[in-house]
């Protein structure tokens, strides 16, 4: 078990903790996850599009292969790639 704790306090204040507690990394069972990826298409990502796209590939390529997926695009609309969860592999 990994622990951190950050703290904050103002002067004549009462300050305030955030604590973090992570389970070890190498657990029994991994669980299959169902993950929506949202893309921004509209016209303000104009040349960050091929840096999304990598980014999506990188997510997707990371998944276990008992993990599904879906893609939603939005712009002016919303559009769903399709109305289906794809495996992984």
């Amino acid at each position: 078990m990994a622990a951190n704790v950050l703290t904050h306090k103002l002067p004549g204040e009462d300050g305030y903790f955030l604590m973090t507690l992570s389970p070890p990394l190498k657990g029994a069972q991994v669980a299959a996850k169902d993950i929506v990826l949202v893309v921004d298409t509209s016209g303000s990502m104009q040349g960050s599009l091929k840096d999304a796209k990598s980014a999506l590939k990188f997510i997707v390529n990371a998944l276990s292969p008992a993990d599904r997926f879906s893609i939603v695009q939005f712009n002016t609309d919303v559009d769903v790639f399709k109305a289906q969860w794809f495996p992984q592999s």
